[in-house]
């Protein structure tokens, strides 16, 4: 029952696939029909940042993090950098590596009243970033169109990137300001980073990690084949070690909306709306107006960042979820009236 509990959201995902595949039994030509490019893709990017989170790329921020007196810019820093992480990789994987990071920084400082804000913050910035670039997972369905580009999705997401970035700046301001004046002496104690028994592996997901950000829409298949071979010769270890309610998840979403699609239910816009952003442009990414029609399921959905924040903070889960409603609310304003303009 623990376990159940703790892996509802799962629970959650596979049912709606179960229900929605007795209702609507795939034949083999729609199994064929599948985006099977965009579940390889999902595939090989969870294997490569659960690495990414095992290794704790981030341990640098330790060291940045003792050396910083002012507790405002320590906040600014932390929302900078999981606005530039989740830029490249899995919104929820950002989640997963900065919550659990500002929770052991706020512990050592004793400022653990800030948790709930700025851990709201953080998941709003991850979900904003991920939504505004080409890298974020739910886009990887896009791209595996012919007719979708880098170009289209730049052009298609500038107006909600300037306004969104404009919006959460101001509310991170107002945030911020609470913290005024206040100061910060932290000593946490952190591996030495290049040691000999991580150096291998640390260099090994750096170097995927650029290939992630610079390749990833060239030849796609064929790159992270390499990366799957790449894995089982140099980290092996990932496999027993990753989290697979994760990936079970990601494509109970996928396959439930990919159902939805060929189903061709008549409420299946307002269905779209409160599916993850991934099964939203999986049942409605054909070009770039679905993009922004897409956009409000990122904040009023059962988001992944958000059951996963909601997993990793161990108390004050209210205050969190308070935050995050109040917080995102400018941004489901938003996306609102772009699903209402397309």
């Amino acid at each position: 029952m623990n376990k159940l509990k703790q892996y509802w959201y799962l629970v959650f995902f596979a049912l709606t696939t179960v229900i929605l595949f007795i209702i609507h039994p795939l034949s083999g030509s729609e199994l064929v029909s599948l985006n099977w490019q965009s579940i390889i893709t999902i595939v090989i990017l969870f294997f490569l940042e659960e690495g990414i989170r095992k290794e704790k790329l981030i341990l640098p921020l330790f060291k940045v993090a003792n050396s910083v007196r002012s507790l405002p810019f320590l906040f600014f820093l932390l929302l900078l950098s999981s606005f530039v992480f989740s830029l490249f990789i899995f919104d929820f994987y950002t989640v997963l590596i900065f919550i659990p990071f500002t929770l052991k920084l706020l512990k050592e400082s004793k400022k653990e009243s800030y948790a709930p804000q700025l851990c709201a913050l953080i998941t709003l910035s991850s979900i904003t970033s991920n939504a505004i670039s080409p890298q974020g997972e739910a886009n990887i369905y896009l791209f595996s169109s012919q007719d979708f580009n880098l170009s289209s999705f730049l052009s298609s997401t500038l107006p909600f990137t300037i306004i969104a970035i404009v919006i959460f700046s101001i509310e991170a301001l107002l945030v911020l300001r609470k913290s005024k004046g206040e100061e910060i002496y932290l000593h946490i104690e952190n591996e030495d980073y290049w040691d000999n028994e991580k150096k291998g592996l640390r260099i090994f997901y750096i170097a995927f990690f650029l290939v992630l950000v610079f390749l990833r829409h060239f030849n796609t298949i064929d790159i992270f084949i390499v990366v799957a071979l790449s894995l089982l010769i140099f980290d092996r270890s990932i496999f027993k070690k990753a989290d697979y309610s994760i990936l079970l998840t990601l494509l109970f979403v996928m396959l439930s909306s990919s159902i939805l699609k060929l189903a061709n239910f008549n409420l299946n816009e307002v269905i779209s709306i409160v599916l993850t952003r991934l099964g939203a442009l999986t049942l409605f990414g054909e070009d770039k107006i679905a993009l922004n029609k897409t956009l409000i399921s990122s904040f009023v959905s059962i988001s992944l960042p958000l059951i996963f924040a909601i997993r990793e903070l161990k108390e004050k889960k209210r205050e969190f979820c308070i935050s995050y409603l109040l917080l995102s609310l400018p941004f489901i304003l938003l996306s609102l009236i772009l699903f209402f303009i397309f």
